[in-house]
């Protein structure tokens, strides 16, 4: 069953008291935080989730002096990050076309994703939820730190590992995850008191099937991974190169 509101999206405006070059120059977790609309509440069936909140909300950004930024904020029930990457790249380019509409790159969405991913039963699954998996990141005191790297010193990384991981070549995205994780454990592991480590990534399942589905397949078509370093784990690690 399919229910729909008819509420449409929501649009706000806000002014921001800096310049659009002060967010590139300091970027800051809570000022980017505030440059997506904030929309909802949770609705009380204890799953941290509202269902009163619209697909789609976006919030334009209008900075001191000249800039402007355009914040979006999308349901994860329909759309994952590819498809929401579709839909903005085709909006932006919508926008800058000046009105020739045979320049634009039409992507039709194809909403067949349940043909690929039949319904499970949730409930005597020993997946976790969805809600589970974000109530890590939000219940938890989180520390945001940004790393710049250079192109050439990813090639390299890639290099190092490609016979390792072979047939599968390393992504950029692998090693320079799999480096901060490695720092961060080496880091803890200095202290008594070890806690269990946990990385989680999510991929784009498109490109693994055989054959790959269609970039345009809409929906939430992705994989979620998450490996745990325990104490144990470490401490053997750290024995073995003692």
């Amino acid at each position: 069953m399919i229910q729909c509101t008819d509420d449409g999206a929501e649009f706000v405006t806000a002014r921001v008291k800096c310049s659009l070059s002060q967010i590139f120059e300091r970027p800051d977790h809570d000022m980017l935080t505030g440059l997506v609309p904030a929309i909802g509440q949770p609705d009380g069936d204890g799953d941290g989730v509202s269902t009163g909140l619209p697909m789609l909300a976006v919030q334009a950004n209008l900075f001191e002096g000249v800039g402007i930024a355009i914040g979006l904020n999308l349901s994860h029930k329909v759309v994952d990050g590819i498809t929401a990457s579709a839909f903005i790249s085709c909006w932006a380019k919508t926008a800058l076309n000046d009105g020739d509409d045979d320049q634009v790159p039409f992507m039709v969405p194809k909403f067949d994703a349940a043909s690929y991913f039949p319904p499970l039963d949730f409930l005597n699954s020993s997946q976790p939820s969805s809600a589970e998996l974000v109530g890590i990141i939000k219940h938890d005191k989180c520390i945001t730190k940004r790393f710049v790297f250079d192109a050439s010193k990813i090639a390299t990384l890639q290099s190092n590992l490609a016979s390792a991981l072979a047939p599968h070549a390393p992504t950029r995205v692998l090693v320079v995850s799999a480096l901060i994780w490695k720092c961060a454990m080496e880091a803890s592991s200095k202290s008594s008191n070890i806690p269990p480590s946990s990385f989680l990534l999510t991929m784009d399942l498109r490109r693994w099937f055989e054959p790959p589905l269609p970039q345009n397949l809409a929906g939430n078509v992705v994989g979620i991974l998450v490996v745990t370093a325990t104490a144990s784990l470490k401490v053997k690690k750290r024995v073995m190169r003692q």
